[in-house]
């Protein structure tokens, strides 16, 4: 019976399944003047909150500084000694 009842809307997005942050742009302002893409929904739009965001739709990370990691090949390394 779960027809009866629909299920409430969601409390991010209020049921329109966009970013409340970007308002599914995808992009916000900079101070600057410039844009970046939104850290909540990584650029895609979508609210993530009742659905998920997949690399699917980001395509590319648009706006977003690449992650280093320890093995990048950066030049530094330690020693323990």
């Amino acid at each position: 019976m779960s027809g009866m009842h629909p299920d409430p809307p969601c409390d991010g997005c209020l049921g329109t399944r966009r970013c409340w942050i970007c308002l599914g742009q995808g992009v916000v302002d900079r101070r600057d003047g410039g844009v970046d893409a939104c850290a909540r929904c990584y650029g895609s739009g979508k609210c993530t909150q009742c659905q998920p965001v997949s690399v699917v739709d980001l395509g590319s990370a648009y706006g977003l500084a690449p992650r280093r990691s320890a093995d990048d090949g950066d030049g530094t390394t330690e020693t323990a000694g």
